[in-house]
């Protein structure tokens, strides 16, 4: 909802320039800013009438369906996704702290490694 003091500037400033080509409005630069300061008063408030209006609906859906907003928006508690620790698959032959569990990029001491002819078999971890 527009408040109508906003409404009325809106409508007096529309109506002095409706006809105007933009480059034809002989406005200062006080004028201009209270234009556009008006112009994204009413655009927020446009906004935030279309995301209430929005939020209803979503809102009635759920209500249909059996559920609130906030139990389609939060995960249950026993079902969080907890990432899994992955147990390393091939480890440095040179520095035994250097692992890799054979997911995602193949780290350069293997690359290295592998340049040079050796198989990458040839250091999996039994």
């Amino acid at each position: 909802m527009t408040s109508p003091v906003i409404k009325a500037e809106l409508e007096a400033i529309t109506e002095r320039f409706s006809d105007m080509d933009i480059d034809q409005i002989d406005m200062s630069i006080k004028e201009l800013e209270k234009l556009i300061k008006v112009a994204l008063k009413h655009r927020k408030s446009k906004e935030d009438a279309k995301r209430k209006e929005a939020l209803a609906q979503v809102e009635a859906i759920a209500d249909e369906m059996g559920f609130s907003l906030d139990d389609l928006l939060t995960r249950s508690p026993g079902k969080s996704r907890k990432k899994k620790t992955l147990t390393p698959k091939y480890r440095s032959p040179d520095d035994p702290s250097l692992t890799w569990v054979g997911r995602g990029r193949v780290p350069d001491w293997l690359k290295a490694l592998e340049d040079s002819g050796r198989s990458r078999e040839e250091f999996l971890i039994e």
